[in-house]
């Protein structure tokens, strides 16, 4: 009969791979985070990407370095929501 100490720790097995999975999630988390602005200006009705939006878009907001249209500044908006709902949640989870 074996004891205690003679069975393998069920953590073990993720000891052993774990500089692999910090690397398979890492790669996965940087391909959500650049996938999350298309799929969300897809999903929004948004359509296929900045050709899909009417040419006669008339910029809300002008500045040395460029302008912005409404869209683009609603886009804005929503990413700044997210993120701070994540932020959020991450402290209230922290506490």
């Amino acid at each position: 009969m074996e004891s205690a100490t003679d069975m393998a720790s069920p953590f073990s097995l993720f000891r052993q791979y774990q500089k692999v999975l910090i690397a398979v999630f890492g790669v996965g988390l940087m391909i959500a985070f650049l996938v999350e602005g298309s799929l969300l200006n897809i999903l929004s009705g948004g359509g296929g990407g900045p050709s899909s939006s009417s040419g006669s878009a008339s910029s809300a907001v002008s500045f040395k370095g460029g302008s912005l249209t409404d869209e683009q500044l609603l886009r804005m908006h929503r990413s700044d929501l997210l993120a701070d709902e994540f932020v959020e949640r991450v402290k209230a989870e922290a506490q």
